[in-house]
This record gives C-alpha cells, structure tokens and sequence, in this order.
C-alpha cells in the first residue's frame, strides 16, 4: 500500500515539476520576446541617429552678428558653425541684395562661399541715412540639397 501511495506522490511531485518547467519556459520566452521587441526599437532608434548626425554633417549652420571695428566702424559678421561649407551665399539687407544696400562700403562685400566652422565678414557704412536695425536674410546651399535661410534683426 504504502508502495502505491508513494508511486502517486512521486507522480504528482513529477506532474508539478513539469508545469513549473512549462510555466517558465513560457515566462523565459515572453521575457526574450520583450526583449527582441526593445533591442529592434534601439536599433531604430540608433539608426534615426546616425541618420540625424549624417544629415547635420551636410549642413552649413549661419549666424550673423554685428561687431564694431577698432576704428569704430562696423562690420557684418557670417559664422558657419556647421560642418560642411556654405556656398552661393546671397545676403539680403532690408530686403535689397547686400551690394545694393546703402550700408555696404563698395569694395568690400561678402564672399559666395564660408567654410566649415569659420566666419567671413564685411564692413558697413553706417550713418544718418541708414542706420540700424536692418532686417538681415542670409541664404545658401550645402551638401544637404536643400536651400537654407537664416533671418534676423541686426541690431548694435
């Protein structure tokens, strides 16, 4: 009898073996399906990085400034901060072409092109005619294929 009751309890201690092992093979393979789920959403996002960073890498970046001269003029700075260069440059002053505006000493107008990180400038000739602000339009291509615009309000 006693040999009965013990083949009964090793068999349900077996019967509940085999579901604790089926309950964690179902949790160990939700838990990896979790897992590839996020590992594929990293990877997309790491490949929206790349893709950003690639896309910055192609762009020129403007900014303009005023700064006064030591003689106490003032020129018209452009810095690209950006890593590629900046080409076909047209400034436009108050909606008129910089080498038209009234402020440009002659001579002395911007170059079409602005290399990676660094900055071209060009004096003006401010005085009681035309005098700031001046509504500044700077536009220019790069490697991006995409014409680009940067306005602003130049002040001093």
């Amino acid at each position: 009898m006693w040999d009965d009751v013990a083949a009964w309890i090793s068999a349900i201690i077996a019967l509940a073996a085999l579901g604790v092992a089926i309950v964690a093979l179902v949790k160990s393979n939700r838990a990896q399906a979790a897992g590839l789920t996020l590992q594929r959403r990293m990877v997309v996002i790491e490949e929206e990085r790349d893709q950003a960073s690639a896309a910055r890498s192609k762009q020129a970046i403007l900014s303009a400034r005023s700064a006064k001269t030591d003689r106490g003029g003032v020129r018209l700075v452009v810095r690209n901060d950006g890593h590629a260069e900046a080409r076909n440059l047209r400034v436009e002053l108050d909606g008129k072409p910089m080498s038209e505006h009234p402020t440009l000493v002659k001579g002395n107008d911007l170059c079409g092109v602005i290399g990676p990180r660094s900055e071209v400038s060009a004096v003006l000739g401010v005085h009681f005619g035309c005098s700031p602000p001046f509504d500044l339009a700077i536009v220019w291509d790069d490697d991006s294929g995409v014409a680009r615009t940067y306005r602003t309000t130049l002040t001093w």
